[in-house]
């Protein structure tokens, strides 16, 4: 409460333009600017519903078949712009739009691994952008349904994020999604849901906006679409747009993908018509 007391007189004693800003009118921009800020930086993995491991081992004469595992390791580069309520938002609270970036470009490192033809776990680390946005996040997905080349999955990521005297965001997000898995191209989209925590902790009282919570409502579920391609018999290409607010944050990621947890070192860049899945 005192920093929003602080954050309150500066901007009542300040010449800027929006000096007259209200409380609540600092509470909707900073829930305008939280969400879209925790949203763009939170976790994704750029998979589709499809389970990174869908090969399935031949049944056996005695038991069950081993689990079978696959991983990959890969880089994505991802732009998610501005919409024009992020923009006004920022105009209300003062800060010189004109100044700032139309977007925030981010690049990630990712880690994917799959067990037993249903279950993937997920790595991402944020690698720091140009203005200093650094995080992480970790996420499980699970195959719900499969016939034939079809696969409907759920997934959950878990997310943290943040600027140096800006902002710390933590998030979670639940998704459904399906694809259509045709074993050297996967189609899939997908609905999103979003709650997290976003704190605001500036030096810059324009951006010392106040803490908060938000639970997406129904309305407000984001969606997503994508492809995926098999470039060569061990490397991956994705391209994914992601609804965020009134805008699409694009995403393109290149990966390495094997059919076990560990790299091998044979035959990466074979015909990828060699795949057997």
């Amino acid at each position: 409460m005192s920093k929003l007391v602080l954050f309150l007189f500066i901007f009542l004693h300040s010449p800027v333009v929006f000096s007259q800003a209200t409380e609540e009118q600092s509470r909707d921009a900073s829930e305008v600017i939280g969400r879209w800020l925790s949203k763009s930086t939170g976790h994704y993995d750029f998979l589709s519903a499809t389970t990174v491991n869908p090969k399935r081992a031949g049944t056996k004469f005695f038991g069950i078949p081993d689990m079978q595992f696959a991983s990959e390791y890969g880089f994505s580069y991802m732009e998610s712009p501005r919409d024009i309520d992020v923009t006004n938002a920022y105009k209300t609270i003062g800060a010189d739009t004109g100044e700032m970036a139309r977007s925030i470009k981010m690049s990630r490192f990712h880690l994917n691994f799959g067990f037993d033809n249903k279950h993937d776990l997920t790595f991402s680390y944020l690698i720091p952008t140009s203005d200093g946005i650094r995080g992480w996040g970790a996420g499980y997905k699970r195959v719900l349904a499969k016939h034939k080349y079809i696969y409907i999955s759920y997934r959950v990521n878990y997310s943290r994020s943040y600027r140096e005297d800006y902002f710390e965001n933590t998030s979670i997000m639940n998704d459904v999604g399906v694809s259509v898995y045709l074993r050297l191209i996967d189609f899939y989209v997908g609905l999103r849901h979003w709650a997290g925590q976003i704190s605001f902790d500036s030096t810059n009282p324009v951006l010392a906006l106040p803490t908060h919570d938000y639970f997406s409502s129904i309305k407000e579920i984001e969606h997503y679409f994508g492809i995926r391609g098999a470039t060569t018999t061990n490397t991956r290409f994705t391209l994914e747009a992601n609804s965020i607010g009134r805008k699409h944050a694009i995403a393109g990621k290149f990966s390495f993908h094997f059919d076990s947890l560990l790299p091998t070192m044979d035959n990466w860049f074979r015909d990828p018509r060699y795949i057997k899945q």
